[in-house]
């Protein structure tokens, strides 16, 4: 972050516990899936990438139970069909 970093991207929440560890409130987007039970990254912070309207809506959900505004990554899907939210959807 020192260096000009906007945002870590990770695969997987083993590597927010890590950067964590290091220092607090620098943005990390989850890049893999997060697990719907505890979409909001649970105390690590992250920030989901969602590329569903079951995901959105899950995420909508929790962050109205926590009574705070949850930031997400929208993945529209630009093409190749393999993942994200439609574009006509987006």
């Amino acid at each position: 972050m020192q260096s000009g970093t906007d945002i870590f991207g990770v695969a997987n929440l083993a590597k927010p516990i890590i950067f964590r560890s290091v220092g607090k409130g620098w943005p990390i987007l989850m890049l893999g899936p997060v697990c719907l039970r505890n979409p909001a990254g649970g105390a690590h912070d992250v920030r989901p990438t969602i590329s569903s309207m079951a995901e959105a809506e899950a995420f909508a959900e929790a962050a109205q139970r926590a009574h705070k505004v949850l930031p997400v990554h929208l993945k529209v899907d630009t093409g190749m069909g393999r993942l994200g939210v439609p574009v006509s959807a987006a």
